[in-house]
């Protein structure tokens, strides 16, 4: 259903309606770690690291985003962005336990598809800070000696963000979300409204739907359920509040119609968003 939605949306941009509601996520962490999870074993993961502001646009995209030839999207890399390639290969020379079947440069952001098939000694952490020390070492050895800084400017803005797959169908949904990125990159920048936060729904049949949140969200590889019921018991009510609060260190997005007092306490319950 949410696919669906989406998709009508994309596709139908006149049938969209904007209501100015806006709402800024509660005590966001974009390096958040998951507090449960062992970074030494191997798993699968969607990693973003965001470029430092100082480091010029790492490439233009275009093309028409409805298309749905994936050939039309173009994305052309700056001198920057054309480092990263060569970067990602002599990095994964070294940690040749770890495959990288996706990656999307963006402008201001690269996405990295991992397979982490072996044990990582040191863990994730330290295998990103060597891919990011790379690139910037890369980086500034690109540069002509009249630009080169006296001190090495870091490519990337400090940490990484990390999204687990815990099974097949996230990682199929991940590696699904970092190939389509250029064209949801076109369509945010050609449709800016998408980005706020309520939206009134017109279907086929005169059906009306108000969506609440970002329809983007829709996109993400990670959704979970978030389902209430007065027949739950103390026990089952902290373990499920345990069970979406570990989704949401985990970069997961929860999908729930909030319709009734109880689902809105657990909405606006402080432990999900500390």
């Amino acid at each position: 259903m949410a696919s669906h939605i989406s998709d009508y949306s994309f596709n139908n941009p006149d049938n969209i309606f904007i209501n100015p509601f806006y709402r800024n996520p509660d005590h966001p962490n974009f390096n958040r770690r998951a507090n449960h999870h062992d970074y030494k074993r191997p798993a699968k993961y969607l990693i973003t690291i965001l470029k430092n502001p100082v480091i010029p646009a790492l490439c233009s995209i275009h093309g028409d985003p409805y298309s749905r030839e994936k050939r039309e999207i173009i994305t052309n890399l700056s001198p920057s962005g054309l480092i990263i390639p060569g970067a990602i290969k002599d990095w994964n020379q070294k940690f040749s336990g770890i495959y990288v079947p996706e990656y999307a440069i963006m402008p201001d952001h690269l996405h990295l598809c991992l397979d982490v098939c072996t044990h990582l000694p040191n863990g994730l952490s330290l295998a990103m800070a060597g891919l990011m020390g790379k690139i910037s070492k890369a980086y500034h050895s690109s540069l002509s000696i009249s630009d080169m800084p006296e001190k090495m400017t870091p490519f990337f803005s400090k940490g990484f963000n990390d999204r687990i797959a815990y099974n097949q169908q996230q990682w199929e949904r991940q590696l699904q979300y970092t190939a389509d990125n250029p064209r949801r990159y076109l369509i945010k920048r050609r449709h800016t409204d998408y980005l706020l936060k309520r939206w009134l729904l017109k279907m086929p049949g005169g059906h009306k739907f108000i969506l609440k949140g970002n329809i983007f969200l829709l996109r993400q590889p990670f959704l979970f359920r978030v389902k209430t019921s007065r027949r739950f018991t103390p026990t089952e009510a902290e373990a499920a509040m345990n069970e979406w609060k570990t989704n949401l260190y985990n970069g997961g997005v929860p999908i729930s119609p909030f319709y009734n007092p109880q689902n809105e306490a657990y909405k606006n319950e402080p432990r999900l968003h500390t």
